[in-house]
């Protein structure tokens, strides 16, 4: 009698603390199992009413104390672009118990000075406040709400994009990391975008489309054309304006026959580096123009 007393005692406990444990981890954001539940990186994004500015802030890590993230500022419309196209985190921050949200410190990617931010998540929606300004020139929201980014598949080029590099792993060796570093749209994508563009003769030989512009509804693309001779051309489509071109340009050449062609760069902060090359010395290069994918999709010489 008393053994079975004390197993009904025992599981009775066990049903009460089963209880408490389930109404902390429905608080907002529980940090009890954040690690576990969240499928990282998580992407949130906040667009201004006049549509002048974005804000979108990835979380690249979270644990039940600490959260680690970036963001990428575009203001004015893309006049101002406070970003790293590769992953740099420039927030870090702690769990606060008390507020139920991560507060920490962050940098702008123009060299600012630290400032303090406040981060409170729910299943539904980021709120992000600057608690303290940081010196030097910034373009984070001071406040805003943010929503979350449904998941995306990514199968675009991350920048920089060195065409001579593309060359060397695709063309001259033909390594098996070709399609995991460069991989070209399939047929299906390939045909979509054919479409748009409405070429009819001289398709190109593969095109690949680029990491978009953070906060964007650009589509960014490479049209790599081989013959007789080699040309490489950027286009930009606004894939939320019935797909319609924004811009075109020409950013390489090589014809066999001349001394020297034209390559490229795309940088991580969207400028375009044309490069004039000797087909005798590739080391015997020199810049000859340089151009600027703005947050509209406008390519402009700079």
């Amino acid at each position: 009698m008393i053994y079975r007393f004390l197993v009904l005692v025992c599981l009775l406990g066990s049903i009460i603390s089963c209880k408490g444990h389930e109404s902390k981890e429905n608080k907002v954001v529980s940090n009890a199992t954040v690690s576990n539940e969240r499928k990282l990186p998580e992407v949130w994004r906040w667009k201004s009413e006049d549509k002048s500015q974005e804000f979108t802030l990835k979380i690249l890590k979270m644990t039940k104390d600490s959260l680690f993230a970036q963001y990428c500022a575009v203001y004015n419309n893309g006049q101002k672009l406070d970003c790293d196209f590769e992953e740099n985190i420039n927030i870090k921050a702690a769990f606060n118990k008390s507020q139920e949200a991560y507060i920490g410190n962050f940098q702008s990617f123009f060299n600012s000075g630290k400032g303090t931010c406040f981060i409170k998540i729910n299943d539904n929606a980021l709120i992000w406040t600057i608690l303290k300004i940081p010196n030097g020139e910034y373009y984070a929201p001071n406040k805003c709400i943010l929503k979350k980014e449904k998941e995306l598949v990514n199968n675009s080029i991350n920048l920089p994009f060195d065409y001579e590099k593309y060359k060397q792993v695709c063309i001259q060796s033909n390594t098996i990391d070709c399609q995991k570093r460069y991989p070209s749209l399939n047929k299906t994508e390939y045909n979509k975008v054919i479409k748009i563009i409405d070429i009819k003769e001289g398709a190109p030989e593969s095109i690949f489309s680029l990491k978009p512009i953070p906060q964007s509804n650009i589509n960014i693309y490479i049209f790599n054309f081989e013959g007789d001779s080699s040309s490489q051309e950027i286009v930009t489509i606004n894939n939320n304006n019935n797909n319609k071109v924004i811009s075109r340009q020409s950013i390489g050449y090589a014809m066999p026959e001349e001394d020297t062609y034209d390559s490229f760069i795309i940088n991580s902060d969207m400028t375009i580096d044309i490069y004039k090359i000797s087909f005798a010395d590739k080391l015997n290069k020199k810049k000859s123009e340089k151009y600027k994918i703005l947050a509209n999709g406008t390519i402009s010489k700079i």
